[in-house]
């Protein structure tokens, strides 16, 4: 997948913030994001191939936003 359809550009927020334009993506942050979207997916690829299974638990695991949601909310009850 190719990184303009990965990028942080949504981010109105951090577009302000970099650029002073809600819809003007800073530069930085593309040049960023396309030297580290390469490594994550070597990293993710080598992961998925050891079978690792925090990394399958949170990537794909259609339940995991739940569970996860479940052992925040008894982790902030302790």
């Amino acid at each position: 997948m190719c990184c303009e359809k990965r990028c942080n550009h949504f981010c109105g927020c951090l577009n302000k913030q970099a650029t002073g334009s809600i819809d003007l993506v800073s530069p930085v942050l593309c040049a960023h994001e396309r030297l580290l979207l390469p490594i994550a997916d070597k990293l993710a690829a080598r992961l998925f191939k050891k079978r690792n299974a925090l990394f399958l638990q949170k990537h794909y695991n259609d339940y995991y936003p739940i569970v996860s949601l479940v052992e925040d909310l008894k982790n902030s009850r302790i």
